[in-house]
Protein backbone atom coordinates (compact mmCIF):
# COMPACT_ATOMS: atom_id res chain seq x y z
CA UNK A 1 0.00 0.00 0.00
CA UNK A 2 1.28 3.00 -1.04
CA UNK A 3 1.98 5.62 1.70
CA UNK A 4 0.97 8.69 -0.92
CA UNK A 5 -1.20 9.56 -3.15
CA UNK A 6 0.09 10.57 -6.84
CA UNK A 7 -1.92 12.20 -8.96
CA UNK A 8 -1.67 13.93 -12.59
CA UNK A 9 -4.32 16.42 -12.03
CA UNK A 10 -4.47 18.79 -9.42
CA UNK A 11 -7.53 20.63 -7.85
CA UNK A 12 -7.81 24.31 -8.03
CA UNK A 13 -7.73 24.71 -4.17
CA UNK A 14 -3.97 24.15 -4.06
CA UNK A 15 -3.11 27.07 -6.24
CA UNK A 16 -1.42 28.71 -3.52
CA UNK A 17 0.55 25.76 -2.09
CA UNK A 18 1.50 24.56 -5.78
CA UNK A 19 3.17 28.17 -6.34
CA UNK A 20 5.06 28.04 -2.95
CA UNK A 21 6.50 24.61 -3.83
CA UNK A 22 7.07 25.25 -7.30
CA UNK A 23 8.38 28.98 -7.25
CA UNK A 24 9.18 29.47 -3.62
CA UNK A 25 10.90 26.31 -2.55
CA UNK A 26 13.13 26.89 0.41
CA UNK A 27 15.65 24.17 -1.38
CA UNK A 28 15.49 25.61 -4.75
CA UNK A 29 18.77 27.71 -4.20
CA UNK A 30 20.79 24.17 -3.95
CA UNK A 31 19.83 23.71 -7.83
CA UNK A 32 19.92 27.39 -8.65
CA UNK A 33 22.53 27.30 -11.82
CA UNK A 34 20.31 24.12 -13.26
CA UNK A 35 16.93 25.67 -12.69
CA UNK A 36 18.55 29.07 -14.77
CA UNK A 37 19.89 26.73 -17.59
CA UNK A 38 16.43 24.78 -17.96
CA UNK A 39 14.34 28.05 -17.65
CA UNK A 40 17.26 29.25 -20.32
CA UNK A 41 16.81 25.76 -22.45
CA UNK A 42 12.96 25.36 -22.04
CA UNK A 43 11.08 28.44 -20.33
CA UNK A 44 9.63 29.26 -17.43
CA UNK A 45 6.99 27.29 -15.46
CA UNK A 46 3.55 28.84 -15.05
CA UNK A 47 0.99 27.47 -12.86
CA UNK A 48 -2.10 27.56 -14.71
CA UNK A 49 -6.04 27.22 -14.02
CA UNK A 50 -7.77 25.08 -16.49
CA UNK A 51 -11.21 23.57 -15.86
CA UNK A 52 -10.89 23.89 -12.07
CA UNK A 53 -7.38 21.56 -12.15
CA UNK A 54 -4.65 23.43 -11.98
CA UNK A 55 -1.51 22.35 -14.20
CA UNK A 56 2.01 23.68 -15.48
CA UNK A 57 3.09 25.35 -18.31
CA UNK A 58 6.68 25.55 -18.82
CA UNK A 59 7.34 27.91 -22.15
CA UNK A 60 6.32 26.95 -24.99
CA UNK A 61 5.86 23.42 -24.67
CA UNK A 62 2.67 22.12 -24.83
CA UNK A 63 3.26 18.82 -23.72
CA UNK A 64 4.64 19.05 -20.22
CA UNK A 65 3.00 16.61 -18.20
CA UNK A 66 2.66 16.16 -14.13
CA UNK A 67 2.87 14.63 -10.97
CA UNK A 68 1.76 15.47 -7.94
CA UNK A 69 2.52 14.13 -4.39
CA UNK A 70 0.28 14.51 -1.69
CA UNK A 71 -0.02 13.33 1.94
CA UNK A 72 -3.01 11.24 1.94
CA UNK A 73 -6.16 10.65 0.09
CA UNK A 74 -8.14 13.03 2.36
CA UNK A 75 -9.76 15.89 1.40
CA UNK A 76 -7.48 18.22 3.37
CA UNK A 77 -4.48 16.61 2.09
CA UNK A 78 -1.23 18.72 1.57
CA UNK A 79 0.94 18.90 -1.38
CA UNK A 80 4.12 17.73 -0.75
CA UNK A 81 6.08 17.22 -4.04
CA UNK A 82 5.87 17.51 -8.06
CA UNK A 83 7.51 16.40 -10.86
CA UNK A 84 7.74 17.94 -14.27
CA UNK A 85 8.73 15.70 -17.48
CA UNK A 86 7.90 15.57 -21.28
CA UNK A 87 8.85 13.47 -24.38
CA UNK A 88 11.59 15.83 -26.16
CA UNK A 89 12.43 13.08 -28.30
CA UNK A 90 11.04 9.92 -29.72
CA UNK A 91 13.40 7.41 -27.36
CA UNK A 92 13.43 9.35 -24.30
CA UNK A 93 11.53 11.28 -21.52
CA UNK A 94 13.17 14.43 -20.13
CA UNK A 95 12.49 15.48 -16.32
CA UNK A 96 12.30 19.03 -16.18
CA UNK A 97 12.11 19.91 -12.46
CA UNK A 98 11.48 18.35 -9.16
CA UNK A 99 10.10 19.57 -5.97
CA UNK A 100 9.55 18.11 -2.62
CA UNK A 101 8.63 19.97 0.02
CA UNK A 102 11.21 20.53 2.52
CA UNK A 103 10.31 17.98 5.66
CA UNK A 104 10.73 15.50 2.72
CA UNK A 105 13.96 16.17 1.21
CA UNK A 106 16.90 14.41 1.68
CA UNK A 107 17.43 16.16 4.82
CA UNK A 108 13.99 16.59 6.46
CA UNK A 109 11.94 15.09 8.54
CA UNK A 110 10.45 12.37 6.36
CA UNK A 111 13.54 11.86 3.91
CA UNK A 112 13.59 8.20 4.52
CA UNK A 113 10.38 8.33 2.76
CA UNK A 114 12.42 9.07 -0.41
CA UNK A 115 9.34 10.99 -2.13
CA UNK A 116 12.12 12.42 -5.04
CA UNK A 117 12.77 9.04 -5.71
CA UNK A 118 9.09 7.75 -5.79
CA UNK A 119 8.22 10.79 -8.07
CA UNK A 120 11.50 9.36 -10.77
CA UNK A 121 9.97 5.73 -9.99
CA UNK A 122 6.68 6.90 -11.32
CA UNK A 123 7.35 8.45 -14.22
CA UNK A 124 9.90 5.43 -15.68
CA UNK A 125 7.21 3.20 -14.65
CA UNK A 126 4.99 5.41 -17.07
CA UNK A 127 7.27 5.69 -19.38
CA UNK A 128 8.12 1.97 -19.87
CA UNK A 129 4.79 1.84 -20.87
CA UNK A 130 5.46 3.93 -24.09
CA UNK A 131 6.74 2.93 -27.18
CA UNK A 132 9.51 3.78 -28.29
CA UNK A 133 11.05 5.01 -24.75
CA UNK A 134 14.70 4.29 -24.50
CA UNK A 135 15.66 6.49 -21.24
CA UNK A 136 14.65 9.06 -18.38
CA UNK A 137 16.69 11.97 -18.56
CA UNK A 138 17.20 14.12 -15.46
CA UNK A 139 18.19 17.58 -16.86
CA UNK A 140 19.81 19.30 -13.66
CA UNK A 141 22.27 16.51 -13.62
CA UNK A 142 22.02 14.98 -16.52
CA UNK A 143 21.69 11.85 -15.67
CA UNK A 144 20.28 8.96 -17.65
CA UNK A 145 18.49 5.94 -16.59
CA UNK A 146 17.46 3.50 -18.91
CA UNK A 147 14.05 2.01 -19.30
CA UNK A 148 13.70 -1.89 -19.84
CA UNK A 149 10.50 -2.70 -21.92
Amino acid sequence: MEKYHFLSKLSANYREALEDLLLFNEKQSDYMDDIANSIEKYGAPEVVNERETLRIKIGSLDDAQCLFALDSKAEDANLIGLIIYFRCAFNNITVLHVAVDKEYTFDGKFSAQNLTWQLIEKVKASAVKIKGVESLIISYRNITFPIKE
